[in-house]
């Protein structure tokens, strides 16, 4: 009886690498312990060198969770409940967040990200909707997104 048990662990050990994506396959990530440091710092990337302090102190994000905002001159309160989403598709890996302007507010959210495995990661655009423009269909797939049709 001892003996069965050894080959059935044994047998689960040799199939859970199958389980993940293969080779070609989109594979949606965990977010890791960084990220949101990592995806801030390329947000910020976008703004002139000599507005970049201000431009950090006046955006918040990538916003996670539950959250309300309000923007400079509007007296209405935007709240809602926000997550990153994290995939790799062939080499690359693809990150899609929302931030918010103090002065913008969330318009054209939310704003992709895209880098080399292993790489930094770099603003792509903002995405407006639908969400799933600007990344691969197979990774929007994999997020439950719906395809892009623009």
């Amino acid at each position: 009886m001892r003996r069965g048990t050894v080959l059935v662990a044994f047998g689960v050990l040799l199939l859970a690498p199958v389980a993940r994506a293969s080779p070609g396959q989109a594979e949606n990530l965990r977010i890791y312990q960084g990220i949101v440091t990592e995806l801030r710092t390329a947000y910020l990337a976008i703004c002139a060198p000599k507005d970049r302090a201000a431009c950090a102190r006046e955006t918040a994000g990538p916003l996670v969770g539950r959250s309300c905002h309000t923007a400079i001159g509007d007296p209405q309160s935007y709240c809602g409940t926000y997550r990153i989403f994290y995939g790799r598709y062939r080499g690359k890996e693809y990150a899609v967040a929302d931030f918010w302007g103090r002065h913008t507010g969330g318009t054209d959210q939310p704003i992709r990200f895209a880098r080399a495995v292993g790489g930094s990661w770099r603003y792509v655009g903002d995405s407006g909707d639908p969400s799933s423009c600007g990344v691969p269909d197979a990774v929007a797939s994999v997020w439950a997104w719906h395809r892009c049709t623009a």
